[in-house]
């Protein structure tokens, strides 16, 4: 069982490592990309010391035997951005984001000089530790660590409470699968900061060796299933924009003349056709039709019933099928990149919801074009 356990960690920090270097050399690097390198160069290195640890490995320089703990305070953050990401969300990296990352600097600073006024300190190993050793410093740091990780996944589910509801579940399979992932995400940091923190030799190295499991299934969902969570950010909006809303109990419309708002979003997407641009927003609608951004929102819930991506994907999918009529060889890819659509997948996503079958299918039926 224990050469099992060895070569599960080994593998497990080995592919940490190709996996940083792989999303570390990504062609159109973003930075979603890098914190999932960074994610994964963190799992390397605390992984490689789970594999040290459970082979008895020790240095005899002190502090080198520690160097895992600022990584435990970068796993949190990582798994963070990396479920933005997920969201199809753009991030956006500002300053303030730095403060997630301080305590991994803190931390690796911190060590470097206690370890030079006190090596004393650094005499032991984590393996000591949970072999019955009384906690040191280091070893509250390491749990802080995965506190800090265990707090951000709850953090990130959080963030998006509103689509976890049972029929989401029911019907969306991205919704069930990122809620998965959360769960084990979470659950995973959260029982090694419990083995951590009670000295659980056995719970520690079974949840290392977990991650032999998990790193390469993750991998492949986001590598073989990339639209697996294609329609995560519809499913969002859709959960936060509902008409019956508290936030629309209380109209934000007063001094809006309604009808003039209509006939200016008919200009705009019907002559001025601003659809077909695929970077356009609530924002930019909002400020070519002259209201602010929760104005237009509100309009668009309580008035059309629908939020702002459906109502866009309405006309990028009205034009797409007048688009299929008149050029029944043009390829459902290119039409889509024409309409406004930035892939496949969302184009697919869209006319699915709002014609109740895909593109192919519409093709193929008597709705569409001979």
């Amino acid at each position: 069982m224990d050469h099992i356990i060895s070569e599960a960690l080994r593998f497990a920090f080995l592919f940490s490592l190709v996996l940083s270097v792989y999303y570390l050399y990504l062609p159109q690097p973003t930075i979603a990309t890098r914190m999932l390198s960074l994610l994964y160069l963190s799992a390397f290195v605390c992984l490689l010391y789970a594999f040290w640890n459970f082979n008895g490995k020790q240095f005899e320089v002190g502090l080198f035997n520690h160097l895992y703990v600022p990584f435990t305070f970068l796993i949190g953050p990582c798994i963070y951005f990396a479920f933005l990401d997920a969201l199809s969300q753009e991030v956006r990296f500002h300053l303030r984001h730095l403060l997630l990352f301080l305590p991994a600097i803190l931390t690796g600073l911190v060590l470097i000089v206690i370890y030079a006024l006190a090596p004393e300190y650094f005499e032991y190993r984590q393996l000591d530790y949970l072999k019955g050793r009384p906690a040191s410093f280091i070893d509250y740091l390491n749990t802080l660590g995965l506190i800090l990780a265990t707090i951000l996944c709850i953090l990130a589910g959080y963030r998006v409470r509103e689509v976890f509801t049972w029929a989401a579940l029911r019907k969306e399979r991205s919704v069930r699968t990122m809620l998965t992932i959360l769960l084990w995400a979470g659950g995973l940091t959260s029982f090694a900061m419990v083995s951590v923190s009670i000295g659980f030799l056995e719970g520690f190295f079974a949840v290392s060796a977990l991650s032999a499991i998990l790193l390469p299934l993750n991998f492949i969902l986001k590598s073989r299933v990339p639209d697996l969570f294609a329609d995560l950010e519809l499913v969002i909006e859709e959960a936060r924009d509902n008409p019956e809303s508290e936030e629309y109990k209380i109209s934000r419309l007063e001094g809006v003349d309604l009808k003039e708002l209509q006939l200016d979003l008919d200009r705009l997407m019907r002559k001025e056709r601003l659809f077909l641009d695929e970077d356009l927003t609530l924002k930019v609608l909002a400020q070519q039709a002259n209201v602010k951004s929760y104005q237009l929102t509100e309009f668009l819930n309580t008035k059309l019933k629908m939020n702002f991506a459906r109502y866009v994907n309405h006309f990028r999918v009205e034009e797409a099928i007048r688009i299929l009529k008149q050029e029944p060889e043009a390829s459902i890819l290119s039409v889509a990149y024409q309409v406004g659509f930035n892939s496949k997948a969302n184009f697919n996503l869209a006319f699915k919801s709002i014609k109740g079958m895909s593109p192919r299918q519409y093709l193929d039926s008597g709705d569409g074009p001979a």
